[in-house]
């Protein structure tokens, strides 16, 4: 556990590594707003443990939505969509190898429109 050690950043939401994905629990991070041509600055932290194969999600959720359903270890996770700034062509979704009942690519893009 190194939290604490990278970021001042803590999560105190209750559900917070409840729903587990890859035998890992789902980190949740903080609601935030967005406004439609507003840039808003990002910093994401991706870390991993040497020895093995690394892989990770970056996944969003929207306020207020009902997302489909899946059994977890837990009981039922919602299956999220991938966060992206662009849509992902299908040629790379392909080489994706997304597992069933993990994430979607289906959902919202949060670049900006041209």
């Amino acid at each position: 556990n190194l939290k604490g050690q990278l970021t001042d950043w803590d999560n105190t939401d209750p559900e917070n590594r409840k729903h587990k994905m890859s035998n890992e629990g789902l980190v949740i991070g903080d609601w935030f707003s967005l406004t439609k041509g507003k840039p808003v600055d990002m910093e994401v932290l991706v870390g991993e443990r040497p020895g093995g194969l690394f892989f990770c999600h970056l996944l969003i959720e929207k306020y207020g939505v009902d997302y489909p359903m899946v059994p977890s270890e837990d009981g039922q996770r919602p299956i999220l969509p991938i966060f992206k700034t662009v849509e992902i062509p299908q040629e790379l979704i392909s080489k994706m190898k997304i597992a069933p009942n993990t994430c979607t690519v289906e959902g919202p893009v949060f670049g900006i429109m041209k």
